[in-house]
């Protein structure tokens, strides 16, 4: 992903390393059985193809992170 993140680098030069850039995003959760407990969700360049970012979640950590909020 480091990889993939200096191509939009060069790609668009900035001097603060923001880059303004087309990202496609799409999530998706396991489905196994009647409930799903992980889920995934990955950040796309518009420009590359390849991928900037990947997160992956589990429904024990989101539950403590809304209590946060």
């Amino acid at each position: 992903m480091q990889k993939a993140a200096s191509e939009l680098l060069v790609l668009h030069p900035t001097k603060n390393k923001i880059v303004e850039c087309g990202i496609s995003v799409d999530g998706k959760w396991q489905r196994r059985g009647y409930s799903s407990m992980n889920g995934c969700v990955a950040a796309l360049s518009v420009d590359t193809g390849k991928v900037v970012d990947i997160e992956i979640y589990n429904v024990v950590i989101l539950s403590h992170l809304q209590k946060d909020f």
